[in-house]
């Protein structure tokens, strides 16, 4: 009971010594185009930037869009910011596709700022979106689209992540294929993440405590079922689940846990990395063919 007492009493602190600090976020482009940066519907970069920091971010959740400059892609998300920390996300071209994925965090403290960056401080003050008669918002920035004849495909996926039978997580992705006269075809790819009940991830002081309780449990069983508890009601990032998996000495254990955590990962995209948790081959070919299982 003392010990319970005693998480509670670190988590609500942890929440109190947060609540007045802010974040940082960090997009650039893996493929090289300048792009612009609209956060809650405000455009925060003047100039089409590769890469761009922007700092003093203080909720835990922004609607963000990402429009290139020269048009080629438009992409939509809710992004996830830490307190003290920087997030990483970039901008990829993917089969044809290009895709705004989540890419790495790092402790403000830590984190080594490139040199062609274009530091930004979060402002809301220069509102770009403008209502069409339909009501749909638009983004004004100038499109220089001289095709004619056009014929467009729109594909929508849904992903739902439940859990207790509860929506947690849901990610819907619309890809917009646009096939102009002169046989050019153009993918838009706006992915767009909602998380419900004020998210699912976990803080660096919650992480932390979650470890220590997992390493006072003195029978791997129990240490296990902690830890499948965790990653079944809560999402981690892939260095998160690594250190989790880093708790146990056999691979049976890791594997399960890894396996597991796959469903509430925030950075799915990454999860080859884990590879590394095992020393032998035939636990890493395991692990892959789960990972390719699940595309």
């Amino acid at each position: 009971m003392k010990t319970h007492l005693l998480t509670l009493i670190l988590l609500l602190t942890s929440f109190g010594v947060f609540a007045q600090r802010s974040g940082n976020l960090t997009i650039y482009s893996n493929t090289g185009k300048k792009f612009f940066v609209v956060l809650n519907g405000v455009r925060q970069n003047e100039q089409a930037q590769t890469n761009v920091a922007i700092s003093g971010l203080k909720e835990p959740w922004y609607r963000c869009r990402i429009i290139a400059e020269d048009n080629s892609f438009d992409l939509e998300k809710n992004v996830g910011v830490k307190k003290d920390s920087t997030i990483t996300y970039r901008v990829i071209k993917k089969r044809r596709k290009y895709k705004l994925r989540y890419f790495a965090e790092a402790s403000n403290g830590t984190y080594q700022r490139p040199n062609d960056q274009i530091q930004i401080t979060y402002h809301e003050e220069e509102e770009i979106l403008s209502n069409d008669d339909s009501g749909n918002g638009s983004i004004e920035i100038n499109v220089n689209n001289n095709q004619t004849n056009t014929n467009q495909t729109t594909t929508t996926t849904t992903t739902t992540t439940t859990v207790n039978g509860s929506t947690v997580h849901e990610e819907t992705t619309v890809v917009t294929e646009t096939q102009t006269s002169n046989n050019t075809t153009y993918f838009e790819d706006e992915e767009m993440t909602v998380s419900i009940e004020g998210g699912c991830s976990i803080t660096d002081e919650q992480f932390e405590v979650l470890l220590v309780r997992i390493e006072n449990e003195s029978f791997s069983d129990d240490k296990l079922k902690m830890a499948l508890a965790a990653v079944k009601s809560t999402c981690f990032t892939v260095a998160q689940i690594r250190a989790l998996a880093d708790q146990f000495s056999f691979s049976d254990n890791k594997m399960t846990l890894i396996k597991d955590a796959y469903l509430n990962c925030l950075n799915q995209s990454d999860y080859l990395e884990l590879k590394s948790a095992f020393s032998f081959s035939s636990d890493q070919e395991e692990l892959e063919k789960f990972i390719e299982s699940k595309k």
